[in-house]
């Protein structure tokens, strides 16, 4: 298995380079190949929080450089405010996710009122996401 997930990591950043270099579609099949190599490799849930924060992050670092590409001038206070921002969404993310990691191991009692719960709670958290996601225009 160790080779699959050198194959998966390797291919994640050949995408990456393919994405800043040429083709901006990639990135999602980058960060797919980097999460396929976690799920191969497995590991404890606060390593997974971390891969999650860094996959959100290096997602958002390149996107902010493919962006800066189509203006021929950007202004220092709005570089500076959107790196502010993603340094925001990164701790964030890394917050979150310990949370999530967290919670995973308390016990939990209720049999499947507290199940159906986990999963409302689970359709409402992606439902959030996917409007939050529309609402940026992403």
């Amino acid at each position: 298995m160790r080779w699959l997930e050198g194959a998966l990591g390797a291919l994640g950043v050949v995408l990456v380079v393919l994405t800043l270099w040429r083709e901006r579609r990639l990135l999602a099949v980058a960060i797919a190949a980097f999460a396929a190599e976690i799920v191969v490799r497995g590991g404890a849930s606060v390593t997974l929080a971390l891969y999650g924060a860094g996959l959100l992050t290096l997602g958002e670092l390149a996107s902010l450089s493919l962006s800066l590409r189509a203006v021929a001038r950007v202004e220092r206070a709005v570089l500076v405010r959107r790196c502010a921002a993603l340094a925001l969404v990164a701790v964030g993310a890394l917050a979150v996710g310990a949370l999530v990691a967290l919670a995973s191991h308390a016990a939990v009692r209720g049999g499947l009122a507290a199940g159906a719960a986990g999963v409302a709670a689970t359709v409402a958290a992606v439902g959030l996401v996917a409007v939050l996601a529309r609402s940026r225009g992403t």
